[in-house]
């Protein structure tokens, strides 16, 4: 079951209880917007799927990274699968303080990293000691003779504060020209040597960059991120080989509903028979007939015979109160079904008629009958239901229309005829050996016994 309430400690490692609102997927960066019971704003900041901190909030800075996040990034509203695995992925969260994260940061991360990382928090940090603590990196790079590093470092102040005279006499030094011509041409040489900027550029550019950036991912282990990726790709441009690969990670490292629940979702976004067709094999395995009946109903791909096995085998293990069907689609679904295979059509027909009588009028299911005459009129099951639909007005045929009712399970039904033809003929025996047989049937032994003595005493009267 997908939930978007979960539970993390605050900075006094007490139990923090939170309902998930909306993520975004941006650059690295996973930013999960969640309210707690007091009704209180949380943003929790993920950095490739890892847990940083939390911070309370009521209101952002506008232009902030988080705002940039929600609005350029990939970003699910809750319940959402994705959100499910962030949060259950790191099931021991904690909320750190800004000291602790700095320290965190320096022991785990790269300067360019931590630079990056840093630029999450301006709407709970003050910006003037960001940019001062990205400066200092800056600065401590370049006594040190690491140019590139400390332009890596500007790449990021420029995003961070593009209109900061400082960023843009640092982005124009010709010290840099080297690097600023590698970063515009893009070449080889970035991609190896910037991640950061390079998976910007390929966050931004998934058309160009696609299979570059899974394979990125895929180096990385960075599965979620990677699903996303795929997943987001099934919405732009939709193909089997995407398909395939999101499916397989699906399969690896989500629950059986999890990835229903996405591959439905994609599903609803544009049709694509391929997807389709992997999500009935998907309801087929879980044998989930209801929603596997209704995709057939509102796709048009032909079933394979191992599909028409597999349908024709949950149905005869279902029983008519699990047959929980929406007609229009189980009758698609049977026609579908009995054109293959006809005569073996009689005992499930009959299931799925107990089913429906148990729920809709006579003159519904006999109007949900006509299309299935022409493929198996012949079946005894239908004659019997056209018995009861000519006798179910004649108060001469209580008694056979009741035992039909019986043998279709309809109780109530049969128990009115019974009780009908009783009144009719109060000398006859046998509407009261039927009562006691329906009751029974019902699981009312004291009305059941009732109605055996009344029928052996008339049965001594005779």
């Amino acid at each position: 079951m997908i939930n978007h309430q979960f539970t993390i400690l605050d900075a006094k490692s007490k139990s923090l209880k939170l309902r998930a609102e909306r993520m975004a997927n941006y650059v690295q960066a996973q930013i999960l917007e969640a309210v707690s019971d007091d009704q209180e704003l949380y943003y929790l900041f993920f950095y490739k799927g890892a847990f940083l901190t939390a911070k309370k909030t009521t209101k952002l800075r506008r232009h902030s990274f988080i705002e940039r996040a929600f609005k350029q990034g990939h970003t699910y509203q809750a319940p959402h699968p994705f959100m499910n695995h962030l949060v259950t992925s790191n099931h021991s969260a904690k909320i750190i303080n800004n000291k602790q994260l700095l320290r965190k940061l320096n022991q785990h991360f790269t300067k360019q990293e931590k630079a990056y990382i840093l630029t999450f928090f301006e709407s709970f940090i003050s910006k003037k000691q960001l940019f001062n603590e990205l400066k200092d990196m800056f600065y401590e790079d370049r006594r040190g003779g690491q140019l590139f590093s400390a332009y890596q470092i500007i790449r990021i102040l420029k995003d961070f504060a593009p209109k900061h005279s400082f960023v843009k006499s640092l982005a124009s030094d010709l010290i840099y020209k080297d690097f600023i011509n590698m970063y515009q041409d893009r070449e080889e040489a970035l991609f190896q040597e910037d991640l950061i900027e390079a998976e910007k550029i390929m966050f931004h550019e998934p058309d160009r960059y696609f299979d570059q950036y899974v394979n990125q991912l895929t180096t990385e282990n960075r599965t979620l991120e990677q699903s996303m990726l795929l997943y987001e790709q099934m919405k732009i441009s939709p193909s089997k080989q995407v398909l395939n690969s999101l499916n397989q990670l699906l399969h690896q490292h989500f629950s059986d509903q999890e990835s229903v629940d996405l591959l439905e979702r994609l599903s609803r976004q544009r049709p694509f028979t391929p997807l389709h067709e992997l999500l009935l094999r998907k309801y087929l395995d879980l044998k989930q007939i209801d929603r596997a009946s209704l995709l057939l109903l509102q796709s048009n791909f032909e079933l394979t015979t191992a599909d028409m096995k597999q349908l024709h085998t949950s149905l005869n293990e279902m029983s008519p109160e699990e047959l929980k069907i929406q007609p229009e689609a189980l009758q698609n679904l049977l026609l579908k079904l009995f054109k293959q295979e006809p005569n073996s059509s009689d005992v499930l027909l009959n299931k799925c008629l107990i089913c429906l009588l148990a729920q809709y009028e006579l003159t519904d299911v006999h109007d949900w009958l006509e299309p299935l005459r022409e493929v198996c009129g012949q079946l005894d099951v239908i004659q019997k239901f056209d018995r009861i639909y000519k006798m179910s007005e004649d108060l001469e045929n209580m008694q056979p229309l009741g035992e039909l009712y019986f043998e279709f399970k309809q109780w109530n039904q049969a128990l009115d005829c019974f009780s009908m033809e009783s009144e009719l003929k109060p000398d006859e025996a046998r509407p009261l050996k039927w009562l006691s047989k329906t009751y029974l049937e019902m699981g009312l032994k004291d009305e059941s016994e009732a109605y055996q003595k009344m029928y052996v005493n008339l049965q001594k009267q005779a």
